[in-house]
């Protein structure tokens, strides 16, 4: 980590923080879009609204959800709108967005950062548990990755691809292709990165498949 990184008094050091957005692409939107953002610490974010500023510990956070969607205004400014809504542990939500550049990765990687942190709490079920829900028709276990429903082909039964067995994870168009093998047969999962709970999951696949 950086020597020189920002430290928050509670949350402290800075891991990363969203780009400004682009005031040429903005144009009356660039008071809005310039002041919204994520910064991502160790053990906390800071959501910069229009107006305020917000302070979430980890532990509040029990899960969230993003979307970006790609835009084009005026036929040529390619854009796209980013949007992250944490779900609160205790019971509240709260969401932070903006107009971004099409190119602007920073986002998704708060994201994927901010799904590290949480895929601790995921791990940690999974060894008490045995199995954790991920999204839709997933589910994450010791043993691999759980599927129903969601592989090409249209497969209904259970298929689990152990972690070793992922060959492969790209992301598309905000959807997220896993590549493995079910017992010996190449299988793709397709999922939805919108989802709720997506990002924690993924961070916890990434950290067992990288075990």
């Amino acid at each position: 980590m950086d020597k020189n990184a920002r430290v928050h008094p509670r949350f402290g050091r800075m891991i990363m923080c969203t780009e400004a957005a682009s005031a040429r692409m903005m144009f009356g939107l660039l008071f809005w879009a310039g002041r919204s953002g994520v910064e991502v610490y160790e053990h906390g974010l800071v959501l910069n609204h229009r107006k305020k500023r917000e302070e979430l510990p980890l532990e509040s956070i029990r899960t969230f959800s993003a979307s970006i969607v790609r835009a084009r205004e005026s036929g040529h400014h390619d854009h796209a709108t980013a949007t992250i809504v944490f779900a609160k542990s205790d019971g509240g939500t709260t969401c932070v967005g903006a107009n971004i550049r099409k190119d602007d990765r920073s986002w998704m990687n708060a994201c994927l950062h901010v799904g590290l942190l949480l895929a601790e709490r995921l791990r940690q079920q999974v060894q008490s548990e045995g199995k954790v829900a991920w999204v839709n028709g997933v589910a994450l276990s010791k043993q691999g990755i759980h599927a129903s429903g969601k592989f090409a082909g249209g497969n209904a039964q259970e298929i689990v691809i152990p972690y070793a067995a992922v060959r492969r994870r790209r992301m598309d168009d905000f959807k997220l292709h896993l590549d493995g093998d079910n017992a010996g047969t190449p299988s793709e999962l397709v999922i939805d990165c919108s989802e709720e709970g997506f990002f924690p999951g993924f961070g916890l696949v990434e950290q067992l498949a990288a075990a």
